[in-house]
């Protein structure tokens, strides 16, 4: 089973590889679902030596950007493919919801493996949406199969992943957890996961002083990090 974890940090990275992941996704900001990392973390994150994909997500609220936006994306991808990632995480939709498929292909083309996130649980009918994104060179689609977590959508999942009959990858995720992953890779038939594996680590250096910057239930004295012993525990299953 090849387990991906989600990396916010140079420190995630290497606690995720010591502890059995296979690969990583980087990101930032992951309260807000996950956005683009910074350049810098992406290079340290080679440290951890284990292949990643980095997101291209520059801001929360949807899917469909500007063309700004979509040129920092590309501006970001090339640096992120030039820094030594294995492939790019990014779904544009059209303010319609949906598949931009110009913007797409051009962030394809940029090169390596190619990601479609969850923008694809958005999408109204996931198997012709399939169909589109192996048209558009993608590599592998992360969804929870339309659900809240990938165990809800397991069936979708299973239907997903027959149908690609090898021509795109599904990866579940959503919910993913070492207590239901078995159940999950039995009932799809899929034998990859993607999962986050926080634990609530505490920062002294400004407790006390009333910050609330990430609302009242993230206080700013208290940050996510990978949890070695969930991704031990994951490896251990797979």
């Amino acid at each position: 089973m090849i387990i991906e974890v989600v990396a916010q940090s140079p420190d995630d990275a290497v606690i995720a590889a010591r502890s059995g992941a296979d690969r990583l996704e980087l990101v930032s900001a992951l309260a807000l679902g996950g956005l683009t990392p910074s350049l810098g973390m992406v290079v340290k994150c080679l440290d951890a030596k284990i292949p990643f994909v980095a997101m291209l997500r520059p801001r929360s609220g949807g899917f469909a950007y500007s063309h700004p936006e979509l040129e920092a994306m590309e501006m970001d991808g090339h640096s992120f493919m030039g820094a030594g990632a294995k492939g790019l995480v990014f779904g544009v939709l059209t303010s319609g919801g949906q598949i931009a498929r110009k913007s797409n292909r051009r962030l394809v083309e940029i090169g390596g493996e190619a990601v479609f996130h969850r923008a694809f649980d958005a999408l109204p009918d996931p198997f012709e949406a399939m169909e589109i994104l192996i048209d558009l060179g993608f590599k592998r689609i992360l969804t929870s199969g339309g659900r809240g977590t990938a165990l809800e959508g397991a069936e979708t999942l299973r239907r997903l992943h027959e149908k690609a009959d090898g021509r795109i990858e599904i990866l579940p995720g959503g919910g993913v957890r070492p207590e239901n992953a078995s159940e999950i890779v039995a009932r799809t038939g899929i034998q990859q996961l993607h999962l986050a594996g926080q634990e609530w680590v505490h920062d002294s250096s400004t407790e006390g002083l009333g910050m609330v910057f990430n609302g009242p239930q993230h206080p700013e004295d208290w940050f996510g990090r990978v949890d070695g012993g969930i991704v031990a525990a994951m490896r251990a299953i797979g």
